[in-house]
């Protein structure tokens, strides 16, 4: 054992000297190899960070993979007791629709009102779309509900409202009285329309007919069949005049499809990037062990062997793959975390987006990996240089 490290020891001694010897061969090498691994791990990281956002985004706007929604017409659903018996023992959200502003819509002057999309829920759809609270509070549903809606406007609504003078009120629909809200807070829901969410049970105490003459969807994130089953057969006991069916909503798959292609070909061009520096590292190896045969000829006569020689071949082409991906992988890190701050910034979720692990281990592997095997066969011409090159030198 201790013949072998000390044998391994020397080559590292050797190498080092040989690669401090050539200090542009030795730069030109890491350069070769740099550019391919800086590109493997460029794609391993920003994908990686894409897709945790993008996914995010996704389930943000249209729920956890899988998510389900059965759509009903208006009337499909009259009272409150109807939408629990559909959706009781489930973790479904029931949610109306209906078209909603805040301020005086009687006012025709601009800016005098803020028409919105008004969704009232029986329950926290945050457990199916998890929102980002931006500001503020969002809903409770364990108390009991209040004369004074509450309402949580998402992005878009509270830029439009921070433009505008509206009086403190709250219509839905086009008549019937107009109470005064309480606005908790602002989310990020993924949508760009504005959209003012509420309980259901608030907004029927000022709009009992909202049931009869908007739009309900029942929501609900299953993995499995087991609510989705139930469900389906509660929808079928209410005799329906058209079909109600559940129909998958999420686009998480098909964003992270999406990505996957595209990280595939930058996957394969970043391949043909390291493939040229292997072919780099693979003619400077040559060239070196041209230039040295005569100095590994005499390590061979003084008793060197050729697995000696070799690992000296082998030993400064790890050390130009070290240097290599420590670098590639620090300008990727850079890289990757100002992007991620430019794109992403302010978000509460940033850490979520942090430089993956897995990029540093892939960086080091192929840098290691390209550089053993580009030194690969001068190592073999090293190993194979006659004792009697010193006696024609």
């Amino acid at each position: 054992m201790r013949p072998m490290m000390t044998g391994v020891r020397t080559a590292a001694v050797v190498a080092t000297q040989g690669l401090r010897a050539r200090p542009l061969r030795s730069a030109l090498a890491v350069l070769s190899l740099f550019v391919g691994v800086l590109a493997i791990t460029v794609v391993q990281a920003s994908s990686t960070v894409a897709e945790r956002a993008v996914v995010s985004q996704a389930e943000r706007s249209s729920g956890h993979a899988p998510t389900y929604t059965a759509s009903f017409s208006p009337g499909d659903v009259r009272t409150v007791a109807e939408l629990e018996t559909l959706t009781r023992g489930t973790d479904a959200v029931a949610v109306v629709t209906a078209q909603g502003a805040l301020g005086d819509t009687r006012d025709v002057h601009d800016g005098a009102h803020l028409g919105l999309e008004l969704m009232a829920m029986d329950g926290d759809i945050r457990t199916i779309r998890p929102f980002r609270v931006l500001a503020g509070e969002w809903l409770t549903f364990a108390d009991q509900p209040t004369l004074a809606p509450r309402l949580v406007l998402n992005e878009s609504a509270a830029e439009l409202l921070t433009d505008r003078e509206v009086h403190a009120e709250l219509r839905i629909g086009e008549d019937g009285p107009a109470p005064t809200p309480r606005v908790l807070g602002v989310v990020d829901d993924g949508d760009g329309q504005p959209i003012a969410y509420t309980r259901l049970d608030e907004a029927l105490r000022w709009s009992p007919a909202l049931l009869e003459r908007a739009g309900v969807t029942v929501t609900v994130h299953d993995p499995g069949s087991r609510q989705r089953t139930t469900m389906a057969a509660r929808i079928g006991a209410m005799e329906l005049g058209g079909d109600v069916t559940f129909a998958r909503t999420d686009t998480v798959e098909q964003q992270a499809d999406s990505l996957a292609l595209v990280r595939t070909l930058f996957t394969v061009l970043a391949g043909v990037a390291v493939v040229v520096g292997t072919l780099g590292i693979l003619n400077i190896g040559l060239a070196t062990v041209r230039e040295r045969v005569d100095e590994l000829a005499l390590r061979r006569a003084v008793g060197a062997g050729r697995g000696h020689l070799a690992g000296i071949v082998l030993a400064e082409a790890l050390l130009v793959g070290a240097v290599a991906a420590a670098a590639a992988i620090l300008v990727s890190l850079l890289a990757t975390g100002l992007a991620t701050d430019l794109l992403y910034r302010g978000m509460p979720d940033g850490a979520g987006l942090a430089f993956p692990g897995a990029a540093v281990l892939l960086g080091t592997g192929v840098s290691l990996g390209a550089a053993l095997l580009g030194a690969a066969v001068p190592a073999w011409q090293a190993a194979r240089i006659p004792i009697a090159r010193v006696m024609r030198a």
